[in-house]
Parts: C-alpha cells; structure tokens; sequence
C-alpha cells in the first residue's frame, strides 16, 4: 500500500503535533467514508467498472459479483432466449428483446416463413407466426391440396382433402349459407355462387318453370358476389355484396319486391332486382309468404304478404306489398311512425315477423293467434312492432305460430305447442311467455350452449356445441333420431352429434351445415315430399341425415 503525508496542523502551543497519513485503497478515514474514485466512462480505479449502464468486456470486466452481459454490467444473468441486457433504453438491465434473439436461437424454420422472433414482450420464448407456408393450395379431379400453416415454428406436410362439392384453385368448394321454402332449398357456395333444388312449378330454383323435380343442386344461371340466400314458400331471394337483392319464384303476394302485385301466372324463374333496396346488410325469409332486409342504420324493410301486418309498417291495407315497406320502431302505435333502428337480426314466421334491436332486445309484430308474438294470444292483427317483456336473443327463428330463440345459452320458445313443439316437456298448451327448452321430459335439464335454432310447421332444432338436437312433429323423421314416429317434446336426442356450425328448416324438413376438414357440406332430414334433400332420390321420411349429391 502506498501512503502520502497527510496534514500538519499546530493546534497550540504545547499542543502535540499530529501526523495524519490517508492511504489509497483505503475506505476509511476517521469516521468518514470516501467512495472509490472513478476511472472515466464507469471505469473504477481498481480496472473494474460500476454495475447499471455501464460498458463492459473481457478486458473490462464487472465490479466483483457483477455480470458482463450483451456488453454491459448486468443487474442479472440475463440468459433467456428473447430477453438482453443491452436493449435501447434499458442497458444494465434485463430486458424483453425484439427481432432475433440474443440468447440461442428460435427453433424450427429459422429463415422460412415460419421463423420465430422475438416481440418485445415476451421474455422466455420465441414468438411464432401462424401463416401460410410450403407449396400453394391447389385442385385437381375433385382433390384438393390444402396450404399448410406454421404450427411452432415448423411448416407440417400440405393436407390432401377429398372434395365433396367439388374444388376451387385454392381447395375444396363449400357450403357457407343454406335457406329452404316449403319444399325447396338454396345454398350459398364458397364460390359466391347460389345451388338450388326441390319443387320448380313457380320457378323457385332458377331453372325454367316446370312440374319435374330438381332432384340435385343446381346453379343459378346469373348469379355471382352472392353473400346470403332467404326462401319463403314457393320464392328465393339473394343479396349481393353490392347490397343490392334479387327475387325469384312465385309474386302471388308481391314477394319479389319488384313492384308488380299479384302475378303469379308468370313465369319468374329469372332473378329480378327488388327495387328500393341499394345498403341491404341481412335477409331473411318467412315460412309463408315475405322477405324483411336488414338497411342502413338497422331500419327494417319488408315485402309480401301482410294479411295480419307482418310487414310491420303499421299498415294492413290491400294484404300485400309488392314493394319495401318500413317496419315502424317498437312502441309505436299509430301513423305515422317513427322507422325502427338498430335491428341486428330479423325472422319471419307464417304470417308474423320478430327482430333483435339494441341490447338484444326482441320485438315481434303481425299474427298473434297462439300468442307467438309474446303477447297474450288474441285474433287481432298487430301491424306495430312490441317489445317481448323479459326476452333478449342472439338468433331468432319463426314458424308456423310459434317463435323461438336463442337465448341466455339456451333456447326458448313460446306460441302455439301442438305436437310438443315449445319443446317444454309438454304436448299441448300454447304459451305467450317464452318458455325453457329442456333435454329432459321433466325439464330437470334444459338445452345448453345454443348458438342457432330453426323451426318451420311442427318440429324444431337447436345448434349447441356443434351438435344438433330436435323436438316436436316426428312423423317424417324430422327429429333425424332414425325413427319416423310420434312427436317429442323435448330436446332428447341428435341429429348430428358434432361438427355442425349452421342450421336451417324448410316445410317439413331440417338442413345443417357440417364441417368435416376442409369440406363445408350440408345434411338434411325430415319429411322429403319433392326432394328437399338434393340426393336425387325421394323418401317420404329421411329419418337420418344425408348429404345432397353435388
């Protein structure tokens, strides 16, 4: 150790003089405490450098215990994949890294599109992207090759799929939209294009009007950029991408919104424009005879029959409309009105219609004989919209008088209850007040987790966790439990235990849109009169669910 003279300091005279020596290293002098003096740039006197922002390498190593990391005095080790200690902002502390990591390496597919990084905030792991990768999905004699997608850093063999409608360029052709009448149905292809089969005698499959079945789905000749399709007894209609909708079928009430009443003596096999109709979001069609669309804003327009105000527009003169009228906001009661807003869902039944509004609130308007409407059931026509006291919905459903919900998780129903069709243990007893639908006779366990519900004349079916479970008239098979026998009045048994992700009913018919891998293909069961289920034959009761033949 080397010392220097310290400070000679005569007090007094007689005062003993002191000598005061301070030593370099030392840490004390007296009662004070003295720091180490800085070298410059973090560096210490004794060649080390001081913890925090401070530079470091193999020639400037740490203070004692410090550790040099990513080129600089550490506040820990600092070792994971996507964590550095010289991160912009926070040198000297570990920190989440961005981009390449600076600790090993991402596994799997380091350069590829399936390469890992690191984002900054996670600390412990790479970050891996979920992309297309490996060879473009491609088609070829009905087989398709799908792209595969980065699973953890890794591209996985391409799946090879058999398609079932056929294919595009990029993979299998599907169903995305199915919608029946009474006794024939259309879908929606991925293709943006529309298929449809069953009864033609008013044109309602597109084809040219004639008695002869069409026994399989079938193109709409004209027909493309097409979103959804709507049926009602013996018409379709589809909207566009363009928001625009075109009609088709039978105009015996004016149901092709073109502006023409009655006409039903023409031929109409040909998609015509309804008019009046350019921001049209949602279409729906009705078990008997009217459209409703879904505009700007919410506000509701119908078109069709109207013989118990089912158009809503607080009008019931002439019966019909040929052309969109405005459904009036609920609570309204005389005209004129002010216009709904805010729909986000309507359906319509035999002679009634029903919608979702702000908050999911339901509100219904036209026949109410079985108390479908959630009123008390009466003879009266009810042109004005009401809301239903205590019922909110995500998807809604009308039949033949009733109307069903899906609700809460579950599905309620509420209007007339022959053939056990509210679905509420019970056979008979119309019910004005929405009512629980249960898997059990004994309502001990009710129907869970629905999504959908459908119904038309005398059976319905909900869509819960993929599978899809029935109730009511079993006569044609309708409850698809491979039996065509007397009603159920209860939810008891599947269709079709998984996989599905739409449902839909048409006369006596139920239709569900299944996904199997990369195929989107419709089943259907129930009472087949003019073959509804598109397999190219006929049964009076398909008990099990079939496919159509594409």
């Amino acid at each position: 150790m080397t010392c220097r003279p310290g400070i000679l300091a005569s007090i007094a005279v007689l005062v003993p003089v002191l000598v005061v020596t301070a030593c370099v290293g030392d840490s004390t002098v007296g009662n004070d405490t003295t720091a180490a003096t800085d070298g410059g740039d973090g560096a210490a006197a004794d060649g080390g450098t001081k913890p925090g922002a401070t530079k470091c390498s193999a020639t400037t190593p740490c203070a004692a215990g410090g550790a040099c990391v990513d080129g600089y005095c550490c506040d820990t080790a600092c070792t994971g994949v996507c964590e550095a200690c010289n991160v912009p902002g926070s040198e000297g502390k570990c920190a989440a890294a961005s981009g390449k990591p600076a600790h090993g390496a991402c596994g799997g597919d380091a350069t590829g599109a399936c390469a890992g990084t690191c984002d900054g905030k996670t600390r412990a792991a790479c970050i891996y992207p979920a992309v297309a990768c490996g060879p473009a999905a491609s088609c070829a004699g009905g087989t398709a090759s799908l792209a595969a997608t980065c699973n953890a850093g890794t591209c996985p063999a391409p799946v090879t799929q058999k398609c079932a409608l056929g294919c595009l360029e990029d993979g299998c052709l599907g169903v995305t939209q199915v919608a029946a009448g009474y006794y024939h149905a259309c879908a929606v292809l991925t293709d943006k294009k529309v298929r449809c089969w069953g009864n033609n005698d008013q044109g309602e499959t597109g084809q040219d009007i004639s008695t002869t079945v069409v026994t399989t789905p079938t193109e709409v000749l004209g027909l493309s950029n097409v979103v959804m399709v709507a049926a009602t007894f013996a018409t379709s209609c589809a909207l566009f991408v363009d928001k625009t909708i075109k009609c088709w079928g039978s105009n015996q009430s004016g149901e092709l919104g073109n502006g023409v009443g009655s006409d039903n003596l023409k031929t109409h096999s040909t998609p015509t424009a309804v008019v009046g109709i350019n921001d049209a979001t949602f279409l729906t069609g009705s078990s008997a005879g009217h459209f409703c669309a879904i505009v700007t804003g919410g506000a509701i327009k119908c078109w069709g029959s109207n013989g118990s105000g089912e158009l809503g527009s607080g009008s019931v003169v002439a019966g019909i409309s040929a052309t969109p009228v405005t459904v009036c906001a609920p609570g309204a009661i005389a005209l004129p009105c002010t216009a709904a807003a805010g729909a986000t869902f309507v359906a319509g039944g035999d002679n009634h219609t029903c919608a979702i509004f702000a908050g999911n609130q339901v509100a219904c308007w036209g026949g109410n004989g079985a108390g479908q409407l959630g009123q008390p059931a009466d003879a009266a026509k009810h042109p004005f919209a009401a809301n239903v006291t205590g019922l909110t919905a995500t998807w809604l459903t009308g039949g033949n008088r009733i109307t069903c919900a899906a609700s809460a998780g579950g599905a309620r129903c509420f209007g007339a209850n022959g053939q056990g069709r509210l679905g509420d243990g019970q056979d008979v007893g119309d019910k004005a007040t929405p009512t629980a639908v249960c898997t059990k006779q004994d309502c001990s366990t009710l129907l869970s987790n629905v999504t959908q519900v459908t119904t038309f004349d005398e059976s319905s079916c909900g869509l819960s966790g993929g599978a899809v479970r029935c109730w009511g008239s079993n006569t044609g098979g309708q409850l698809g439990d491979g039996n065509a026998s007397a009603s159920q009045n209860y939810a008891a048994t599947q269709a079709i235990a998984s996989g599905a992700v739409a449902v839909a009913s048409g006369g006596g018919a139920h239709y569900a849109i299944i996904v199997d891998r990369a195929n989107r293909d419709i089943r259907c069961w129930g009472s087949e009169g003019f073959n509804q289920c598109g397999d190219g034959t006929t049964s009076a009761a398909r008990t099990t669910p079939i496919a159509p033949k594409w």
